[in-house]
């Protein structure tokens, strides 16, 4: 039935459903759900553009994990003696590329046909994503995220155990340990900044990292112990991040600042997740970027100006600690924009103008993506900073938690 009748079907109805046509290209029916891509992508080649290459990406890294794992599974097997029990026949090919090679194959199609139909429009967009990633979170906001999650996890252990008066010598769980031990060796990876000052700098704050989360004695495992020496660290990263709060594209990204509406036709990301009469093109990059913190991330946000005139603010966010979190919000932020047709076509909600406020949410990779940003809203938990640095300097922003916290071990 779907063969049959999909072209009688208008193209703007099947934008809304390019993640689940994506998904079912594993699936029996995949030459179908092929089929009607490629019509959507000779029509509106960016509406496909971002989610075809995240999808392709996420599937290619799980395709190596799998081949490594399977790698070090048959090196394994043959190191063993003869007539050894966990010696056993292997096949040739995991029983998972079943899945992920027709998945795979499928989207290298798609991503083809793309580049020969608009290959000015595709160039455009990969040197944006390219540039994109490199404006991403600098080594310090990563690990200042990091900090933040175990930190939540840290304070949701600590309220949550049974026995409250040993809240002073109960010892982290092993999943804070892992985590931390996660920090230390992210720590480890980062590349050497070229500039000696900053390569200096990042080699003390490894070393202070390292004494300062020392797990050799059980004294160093202490949940509160822990808390305390997380938050000073919070502290000391939160200035370096201040510090480098305002950046400007000239300096780095020439490509952004230097394009314009006459280098490709590009839309506004995220554009074709509400399908309209009339879309909005890109006519250029402004030049100032910030790093901020919102959302409970820490993100760069930059600045499009549109055809129409209008600035758009635009979140770059890093999301490489929860990806598949990241996936089930972009699905369920696709359902509450088709909740808002509902409520349009609904006599009292649209004479009320009750509608979802949801933000554009595209992913450019699989772990990151850039989200619409509304520089006019702000959090209670922002009103609260922002009173504790100005009116209260002496008190802390954690401080009624702290105070809690300690009085549990009394």
């Amino acid at each position: 039935c779907l063969e049959q009748f999909h072209t009688s079907v208008h193209i703007e109805k099947w934008l809304e459903w390019v993640p689940q046509l994506l998904a079912g290209l594993g699936s029996k029916e995949a030459r179908v759900f092929h089929a009607i891509l490629q019509t959507i992508g000779r029509v509106h080649p960016q509406a496909l553009y971002f989610p075809i290459r995240n999808v392709y990406l996420t599937v290619r890294g799980e395709y190596q994990e799998v081949l490594a794992r399977h790698k070090n599974l048959v090196e394994y097997n043959r190191n063993l003696p003869d007539g050894d029990p966990m010696k056993k026949e292997i096949p040739d090919q995991p029983p998972e590329f079943a899945r992920l090679k027709p998945r795979m194959s499928w989207c290298n199609k798609l991503l083809h046909v793309l580049r020969e139909i608009h290959p000015t429009m595709l160039n455009a967009l990969e040197s944006i994503i390219e540039h994109l990633h490199w404006m991403k979170d600098a080594w310090y906001d990563e690990v200042l995220q990091k900090l933040y999650t175990v930190i939540q996890m840290c304070e949701t252990e600590a309220f949550e155990i049974d026995h409250r008066q040993d809240v002073l010598n109960v010892k982290i769980s092993q999943q804070i340990y892992k985590y931390i031990t996660g920090i230390m060796q992210y720590l480890n990876t980062v590349p050497a900044n070229s500039r000696s000052r900053d390569a200096s700098k990042q080699t003390t704050i490894k070393q202070r990292f390292e004494a300062d989360f020392d797990f050799s004695n059980n004294q160093g495992k202490k949940l509160h112990k822990v808390l305390k020496t997380l938050k000073c660290w919070v502290k000391m990263l939160d200035k370096t991040q201040t510090n480098n709060s305002k950046n400007y594209m000239e300096e780095r990204f020439t490509y952004l600042s230097k394009f314009c509406s006459s280098n490709a036709e590009v839309y506004l990301i995220g554009e074709f997740l509400n399908p309209k009469a009339h879309y909005v093109k890109i006519a250029r990059f402004l030049p100032k970027t910030e790093t901020i913190r919102k959302h409970s991330l820490t993100a760069r946000r930059l600045f499009i100006r549109g055809s129409n005139g209008k600035v758009y603010p635009y979140l770059m966010v890093n999301t490489s600690s929860h990806v598949k979190l990241a996936r089930s919000e972009e699905r369920f932020l696709q359902l509450l924009r088709m909740f808002n047709k509902s409520l349009v076509q609904r006599k009292e909600s649209c004479r009320r103008n009750l509608q979802w406020s949801v933000p554009k949410v595209v992913a450019t990779a699989p772990t990151s993506r850039l989200i619409e940003d509304n520089t006019s809203n702000i959090s209670v938990l922002e009103i609260y900073r922002w009173y504790c640095k100005n009116r209260t300097p002496e008190m802390e922003v954690d401080a009624p938690i702290a105070y809690y916290y300690e009085q549990l071990g009394r």
